[in-house]
């Protein structure tokens, strides 16, 4: 679907009613936080029992992870989310 993720006229392409997985690999960084609220609001709103991946950092694991590993420049923690 070529529309911007945040174009939620994207919803009236996707039909509601299948499992549908929502994949959001390296996104959630640079929406702010009212736009990654509307957004998983949307999903959860028009796909009940869809599931939702993202990536995220949370800073205090990112922070151990530096302090432990030094060499390491990047670090994503991945969270699962079953939106019911």
């Amino acid at each position: 679907i070529a529309k911007s993720v945040l174009d939620f006229s994207w919803v009236e392409d996707i039909p509601p009613g299948n499992a549908t997985l929502f994949i959001a690999e390296g996104l959630s960084y640079y929406f702010t936080e009212s736009e990654n609220k509307a957004l998983v609001s949307i999903i959860k709103r028009n796909y009940a029992g869809a599931e939702y991946v993202f990536d995220t950092l949370h800073p205090f694991f990112l922070r151990l992870v530096f302090f432990i590993f030094p060499i390491l420049t990047r670090s994503k923690k991945i969270i699962l989310l079953r939106l019911t």
